[in-house]
C-alpha cells in the first residue's frame, strides 16, 4: 500500500525534530516539507533538545525537549526531582564501540542514565521519547487543515469528521535516521524502540552523512 504521507524522525544527540511530506505533495513538488512549529525552542530551529522527563514510579512520559528541561528545573526548584528520571544525551550510548559486548539487559553498558545516576532500560527511554516526538507529529495534523494551515475556529464549522483531516496510522510511513556507523545491535535497539511504540511501516534510512529533508523524502 503506498503510504499518504512520510514521515521522517531526526533523533539527534542534542537536538531532534520530525518532518514530513504527504504523497501528493511530493509528486507537485519534492521541496514541499513541512516541519515542526510546536516546539517552545530556544536555538531558533524546528528542532528541540533531546530529553526525556519521566515519573519515577509509573515511567510515564511527562515531557520531551525544552519542556523537560525546564519541568525538571521548576522540580528541582521545589526539592521533587528524586521522583523523577531526567535524561539528556541518552542517545550516546549508542556510538559506544563495547555496546552490545554483553547484550544482558542488565548490563549497565545498555541503560541509560538519568541526571541522578540511576539506571533504567535504554530501550524504554528511547522508546518514550519517540514516543513524544509521534504525538506531537500527530497533534500537529489536528490543528492543521488538508492544506496545512490552521483551522479558522469558528465561523462555518462542519463536523468535527468533516473539518480535520483524516490520517490514518496504517497509510503513514515512518523513517528513522540511523547512523551506519553503529554496530548491528545498536540498530537493532532502534528498531525495539520503534516497535515498543507501534511504528509500523518503518523504514530505517542508514545515513553516512548528514540527510537532507528532501533526501528524507526521497524514500517514498
Amino acid at each position: 500500500m503506498e503510504p499518504e504521507i512520510v514521515i521522517a524522525l531526526d533523533i539527534g544527540s542534542t537536538y531532534s525534530g520530525y518532518a514530513y511530506q504527504f504523497s501528493n505533495d511530493f509528486k507537485e513538488n519534492p521541496r514541499d516539507i513541512w516541519m515542526s512549529d510546536s516546539w517552545s525552542s530556544s536555538n531558533n530551529t524546528h528542532k528541540t533538545s533531546t530529553c526525556l522527563l519521566l515519573k519515577c514510579d509509573t515511567q510515564d512520559r511527562i515531557a520531551i525537549g525544552e519542556d523537560a528541561e525546564r519541568e525538571y528545573l521548576h522540580l528541582y526548584d521545589k526539592g521533587k526531582e528524586c521522583e523523577y528520571h531526567f535524561f539528556k544525551y541518552f542517545k550516546m550510548i549508542l556510538y559506544r564501540e563495547d555496546f552490545g559486548t554483553d547484550k544482558s539487559s542488565a548490563n549497565p553498558k545498555h541503560q541509560a542514565e538519568d541526571y541522578s545516576g540511576r539506571h533504567i532500560s535504554f530501550t524504554l527511554v528511547m522508546s518514550r521519547f519517540i514516543e513524544g516526538l509521534k504525538e506531537d507529529c500527530l497533534e500537529r495534523f489536528e490543528r492543521y487543515d488538508c492544506k496545512r494551515k490552521p483551522r479558522d475556529i469558528g465561523t462555518n464549522q462542519t463536523t468535527d469528521a468533516e473539518s480535520k483531516p483524516v490520517i490514518h496510522e496504517n497509510k503513514i510511513r515512518w523513517v528513522i535516521t540511523v547512523p551506519a556507523i553503529w554496530n548491528d545491535f545498536a540498530k537493532q535497539v532502534m528498531r525495539e524502540s520503534a516497535v515498543m511504540v507501534c511504528l509500523f511501516n518503518i523504514l530505517f534510512y542508514f545515513c553516512h552523512y548528514k540527510v537532507t529533508n528532501t533526501q528524507y523524502m526521497n524514500t517514498l
